[in-house]
């Protein structure tokens, strides 16, 4: 890097994480929450799209009618988005991709004003390469909106403490009301501004009453919006459970990075049939684990470095081994306000996060890393200043490392399906149905999305409880049911085990066979005679 004109670098990453956004973009269906994004966009105008989410929280009426957590600017956007390019599952991503292409851009910016070129750089390229961020940009969803959102907010406060100008700050207030009217989860990055506004008071009190007055600005922005966020009895809390250790270790390795197996090496772990795994198999589930390692200890490495070079009257450490000295010496520079910026950006929305999930149950949002998406680039950022306070022989390592400890994680993500064979499932209901037939699905999430590719139709249900399916197969001598997400739905197989007693399993289409459908079971049942 140091001999490298820094605009032609960042060209080159820039141009690698587009092809990492847009390729194989469009080749899968959409899963269950993006056909509630394309069944807005395609069956709404703008206006009415913006009165569901406003008033109702709610974009798909008739689906997810217990629900309440949409709000309007995400699909407003993609809406006027679909008018240019259409509504296919190519042309709604792409935005998303848009946006997750343009965070790599604003993270360098981001990071440069921070600190430096070198640590921008290697920001973006973390960034570029990162599973979570390429996931997120290929899924009709808000998450690399928010992302993107975040960071221009992180942008316009460094340059409104840096120049005072008020242009700076309006934009700081402009992009946080438009987070706000994004996601809920925004609020807890808008959070980290707050506590960063206090602590602001000792270094720079007069632009931290300036961030006050602007955060003010945002509060009142949002009192329209701020009774549905106590009202939040479902979502995604109802499909979550309280942080333990297991849930944290598994919130960590999607953070860093995630496994994408194929059906059949997903049901052998499912069945733990190890002896059935071959050396790709094997080498294909170390991967993530060793980035994952690599990405702990650079970032331990940069955010430990950070707290002793803040380590102003003992504010993280009383007392230390001498060692620490030096394990926790901090070789790149970093000013201490940029410092606990950082700091504060990552762990203040994490913790909050954490902390409301363990104390009021009905509000679990820790665990999906999504829900955490905009404190990526913090910890971007804070793993290339771990990197580089190594020598630059270990740097180079260190970064030859994470390219090779990210492909076989890639490939696999861009190799294997990933999302439900919803369309595939709707032609073969088409081929095989009978008038006479019903079919059930197992949840309300799961009717929109056959709805989706198949139309709606009489013949189609949610199957919501057994006294329901009781009454939707009375008299019925055929049924058809369609199982996706069980164990979030029906881990019991309750609706399974219902129609069994009642009827006979003739037809079984299961997912990891040769010829199923990816994450969806299709099953035929007969009435005994």
């Amino acid at each position: 890097m140091k001999n490298k004109n820094p605009l032609i670098v960042l060209l080159l990453i820039f141009l690698l994480g587009i092809f990492l956004r847009v390729y194989t973009i469009g080749d899968e269906n959409f899963w269950l929450d993006e056909t509630a994004t394309a069944t807005a966009v395609r069956d709404y105008g703008f206006f009415e799209i913006l009165k569901n989410a406003f008033i109702r929280g709610n974009v798909t009426p008739g689906y997810y009618e217990t629900y309440s957590t949409d709000l309007p600017f995400y699909y407003g956007l993609l809406y006027l988005w679909s008018q240019l390019l259409g509504a296919s599952e190519l042309s709604l991503r792409l935005l998303s991709a848009l946006f997750g292409s343009l965070s790599i851009l604003l993270i360098y910016f981001v990071a440069k004003e921070l600190i430096d070129n070198k640590a921008a750089l290697l920001s973006s390229f973390i960034f570029s390469l990162s599973i979570i961020s390429i996931e997120y940009s290929q899924e009709a969803r808000l998450y690399s909106l928010l992302a993107f959102i975040a960071l221009s907010s992180v942008y316009f406060l460094i340059k409104s403490v840096k120049t005072g100008k008020l242009f700076y700050l309006s934009m700081l207030t402009i992009m946080n009301v438009i987070g706000l009217y994004t996601g809920f989860i925004y609020i807890f990055f808008v959070f980290f501004q707050f506590v960063y506004a206090l602590v602001a008071f000792r270094l720079y009190p007069k632009f931290a009453k300036k961030l006050i007055v602007s955060l003010f600005l945002m509060g009142l922005s949002y009192l329209p919006i701020l009774p549905r966020v106590f009202a939040q009895e479902s979502g995604a809390g109802a499909y979550l459970i309280k942080p333990t250790l297991s849930v944290i270790a598994k919130f960590w390795l999607t953070f860093n990075a995630w496994i994408y197996p194929s059906a059949e090496l997903r049901e052998n772990i499912y069945s733990s049939n190890f002896l059935q795994f071959n050396a790709f198999d094997w080498l294909l589930l170390i991967s993530p684990f060793l980035l994952v390692i690599l990405m702990t200890l650079l970032f331990a490495m940069g955010t430990f470095g950070i707290m002793n070079s803040l380590n102003n009257k003992a504010l993280f450490f009383r007392k230390k081994p001498k060692v620490f000295d030096k394990l926790l010496k901090l070789k790149y520079p970093i000013e201490g306000k940029w410092a606990m910026l950082l700091l504060l950006w990552f762990f203040v929305p994490l913790l909050s996060e954490i902390l409301l999930s363990v104390f009021y149950p009905n509000a679990v949002l820790f665990g999906p890393a999504k829900f955490l998406i905009f404190i990526f680039p913090a910890y971007a950022v804070l793993v290339s200043i771990g990197m580089l306070s190594l020598k630059w022989r270990y740097t180079k390592t260190f970064i030859l490392l994470l390219i090779v400890f990210s492909l076989l994680p890639l490939a696999s993500y861009y190799t294997n399906t990933n999302k439900g064979e919803w369309e595939k499932v709707a032609l073969f209901m088409k081929a095989n149905i009978k008038d006479e037939d019903i079919i059930l699905l197992d949840r309300a999430s799961t009717i929109i999305a056959f709805d989706y590719y198949y139309g709606p139709s009489d013949q189609s249900h949610p199957a919501s409880n057994n006294a329901e399916v009781a009454r939707l197969v009375d008299g019925k001598d055929s049924v058809w049911l369609i199982l996706s997400f069980e164990k979030y739905a029906d881990p019991d197989e309750n609706t399974r085990a219902f129609l069994e007693e009642r009827y006979s399993l003739d037809y079984k289409k299961l997912s990891y066979e040769k010829d199923g459908f990816f994450d969806i079971k299709v099953l035929h049942f007969s009435k005994k005679s």
